[in-house]
């Protein structure tokens, strides 16, 4: 969580960057570090180029907060985490911090949907990506019942993905937590999730529930796996008509999901720009002329990097697919 705190301690100064310093100390000390590897050598050239591309543009000066701000701190902690699982075998130890994480987050959704203060507060206290607007609208007696949950992170971007991981490190961790513990923490998962209105998560969310649901029965034998399917059939016909009631009162941002036009502008708009700057991108002289965030990852890596750019976050996707397959 102090990775991404964004208080303040003195001048500009935040508790993000003192962590990545210690991190750093702790990386180089330990002579560990490898400055490439099948994933980090992609994400450095596709930096490189983000960076040929702002220079070129007039922006190396905003490139050089953003490299300060997120890039070396997302750097460092990748180093830290290849030295705590090849070194000290600490795996299990990270994907419970995950978890913990996780269900925090996901408890402070629940608890901003239902205007409990001391969740309302939490962004805010933490300075992260907060909406300014949020407690403001908690205070004034807001119903937030179809509109969106900034979570732990101030995001509900952010937040979707932080719940679907946790979803699925909750499976992860079956053996470890047992089926007792699996289904409240997976209802808390989803709850959470409906509640945030990150649609492409809370779809994702779903779909990763149902196939893990199948991996895990197939693990079990007799009265626990009928009680598991039942379980789960259970839920789907007791939530099925709640959420499809929900998306077709057109309350919510669900029901703009399900209609791709809404995103046809803003496709436009990237498409304009990437045919004028096809090889370089160019993301900061976008978003200060023809300011708009295309929500599209492949677009984010064209504009970003360029052509080129994006053949390198295709590779790096493609890899990370294969390596969770063969898992």
């Amino acid at each position: 969580i102090i990775l991404y705190a964004n208080t303040r301690i003195i001048g500009s100064i935040t508790p993000r960057h003192i962590m990545t310093v210690i991190m750093a100390v702790f990386c180089f000390r330990q002579n560990l570090v490898k400055w490439a590897d099948k994933y980090y050598s992609l994400y450095l050239l596709f930096c490189g180029l983000f960076c040929i591309s702002s220079l070129v543009t007039g922006y190396i000066t905003e490139f050089a907060g953003f490299v300060f701000s997120w890039l070396i701190p997302g750097i460092i902690a990748y180093w830290a985490t290849r030295i705590l699982r090849d070194k000290y075998n600490a795996s299990q130890i990270l994907v419970y911090v995950l978890l913990g994480i996780g269900l925090i987050d996901a408890l402070t959704t629940i608890g901003q949907f239902l205007h409990i203060p001391l969740f309302l507060e939490m962004p805010d206290f933490l300075r992260v990506h907060g909406d300014k607007d949020f407690i403001e609208d908690a205070e004034s007696g807001m119903d937030f019942f179809g509109m969106t949950i900034p979570g732990l992170f101030g995001s509900d971007v952010y937040n979707g993905y932080v719940l679907v991981v946790f979803t699925i490190l909750v499976f992860c961790l079956y053996k470890q937590i047992g089926s007792l513990g699996i289904i409240p923490l997976w209802l808390i998962a989803l709850v959470a999730l409906f509640f945030v209105q990150e649609r492409t998560a809370f779809y994702l969310g779903i779909a990763i529930s149902l196939f893990l649901f199948y991996m895990l029965q197939k693990t079990m034998s007799g009265t626990s796996r009928i009680l598991c399917v039942l379980f789960v059939l259970s839920a789907l016909i007791f939530l099925t008509p709640i959420i499809i009631d929900f998306v077709s009162s057109g309350n919510s941002r669900y029901t703009l999901g399900l209609d791709a036009t809404n995103r046809d502008k803003i496709y436009e708009k990237a498409e304009i720009f990437i045919m004028d700057h096809l090889f370089l991108g160019g993301w900061f002289y976008c978003k200060e002329y023809f300011y708009f965030q295309p929500h599209n990852i492949l677009l984010h890596a064209i504009l970003r990097a360029g052509f080129v750019g994006l053949i390198l976050v295709i590779t790096l996707l493609a890899k990370q697919v294969y390596a969770v397959a063969r898992i």
